[in-house]
């Protein structure tokens, strides 16, 4: 599986103005999954790890994966408040090879999720076709997603857009899309001053009641 331009990609199935599944006949469901799906983190300055996985149910035959396609986007378009602060690929894993190596994806600012990232994260079997993998489940990398100073407290929602995978005849299908959350929560010196001014009210009351009686 060589690597992909990605806008060449998009280029190609907007000629064709057809689903990827509808190209070629397959049987079975290839999909990225996220672990876990949702996180809370602390802005700012802080980040979380995800495991992520490709699942493959229901083939049969020879039909097999080679290799995936995709990029990561923030779906609340949150301009620079998050961005990949490292990819550790599983080299170990059935899909060792990346589309873009590791440096270059933790590279910012062509890390950042603004709301798309610059970079296939795409990964390949290491010799095609001889090590297409059938169901099962695969590893095929870690990630670290950052988050920036002053990011406002909210859930915030993210997701792989282009979702290609190569059969063993190096033909492409539709990949189903991976997704997680990330639920941003005040920093422990925020919540005390939160909770001192909730208390405050209660405290004047308290004392107005006092100097009455």
């Amino acid at each position: 599986m060589k690597p992909r331009n990605h806008k060449l990609l998009l280029s190609l199935l907007a000629t064709f103005a057809l689903p990827a599944t509808m190209a070629f006949g397959t049987a079975g469901t290839v999909s990225l999954e996220f672990s876990p799906l949702n996180s809370n983190v602390t802005s700012p300055g802080s980040s979380v790890m995800l495991s992520l996985s490709l699942v493959v149910t229901g083939f049969s035959g020879s039909d097999a994966v080679g290799g995936v396609d995709f990029l990561l986007t923030s779906l609340n378009s949150s301009s620079g408040a998050f961005f990949i602060a490292s990819r550790t690929t599983d080299t170990a894993g059935a899909f060792p090879d990346p589309i873009t190596d590791d440096n270059t994806v933790n590279d910012r600012p062509g890390a950042n999720l603004d709301p798309t990232n610059d970079n296939d994260l795409g990964q390949s079997v290491s010799v095609f076709p001889d090590d297409v993998v059938q169901d099962g489940t695969y590893h095929l990398a870690n990630y670290i997603i950052g988050v920036d100073a002053g990011l406002a407290p909210g859930t915030y929602n993210f997701a792989t857009t282009i979702n290609l995978w190569s059969d063993q005849s190096g033909n492409d299908h539709e990949l189903t899309p991976g997704s997680f959350s990330l639920t941003i929560v005040p920093e422990p010196a925020t919540w005390v001053l939160l909770a001192l001014g909730g208390f405050a009210p209660l405290a004047l009351k308290q004392l107005r009641r006092a100097r009455r009686s």
